[in-house]
């Protein structure tokens, strides 16, 4: 339903005290201006907050993760790699169900290099737009994934696996370095507000179902050596 001019500056006091009401708005498209600027700082402050205050990351660490992880997830798939990936985006639900795909199963579907069936699930699962996923996979920096993956609560064999895939199947030990620690000293909060913040900057959303979950309150990961 259309916003009126009148109802806007209510919408945007909510919007300062619940972040499921932000994020609601931060989708629409009659949502412009000073307001859409608003509903992404309001979004980044919940994200930097997440980590500072619930991930004890230091300042400086916090504003570059947000940063990086924006930039990564906006970045523009090309035509041809993003026809890969429309087809099976297309059917997902038909094909999979709609239930999240458990890790086990995630981890085989790597092993057998069906990459486009993986990056669209883990797309659909988490509520970001497919083309960003891929985005987020193309990126050299594997902390990026690390957000996506720990967002779905993924163990680390899962996001290893995705990140030997992604580099031909020999990272060296410093992407694996970063990855292990961001998914060892993130929270599944503070990785699903680290990417609303991204989605919302291009008006969209991201683990808008798993706003009520218990695990956005849950403590850092406590995963195995790398």
């Amino acid at each position: 339903a259309p916003i009126s001019p009148r109802s806007m500056p209510v919408l945007m006091r909510m919007a300062m005290r619940s972040e499921a009401v932000a994020l609601a708005l931060g989708v629409r498209d009659d949502v412009a201006g000073p307001d859409r600027a608003r509903l992404v700082d309001l979004a980044r402050e919940r994200a930097h907050a997440s980590l500072v205050r619930g991930d004890a990351f230091d300042e400086a660490a916090a504003r570059t993760l947000l940063t990086d992880v924006a930039r990564a997830a906006a970045t523009p798939v090309p035509p041809e790699r993003a026809a890969r990936f429309a087809g099976t985006a297309a059917i997902v639900d038909v094909v999979f169900g709609s239930e999240p795909i458990a890790s086990a199963r995630m981890e085989r579907w790597i092993e057998g290099r069906r990459i486009e069936d993986v990056l669209t699930v883990l797309a659909r699962d988490g509520g970001l737009p497919w083309p960003a996923m891929v985005a987020c996979y193309d990126t050299p920096d594997p902390r990026v994934l690390a957000v996506v993956l720990r967002g779905l609560d993924h163990p680390w064999s899962v996001l290893k696996a995705l990140l030997r895939a992604r580099h031909a199947g020999a990272p060296g030990p410093e992407v694996l370095g970063d990855a292990h620690r961001l998914h060892a000293d993130l929270s599944v909060a503070s990785a699903r507000r680290l990417a609303r913040y991204a989605m919302v900057r291009l008006g969209r959303s991201a683990f808008t179902a798993h706003l009520a979950d218990r695990s956005e309150a849950g403590a850092p990961n406590a995963p195995p050596d790398p």
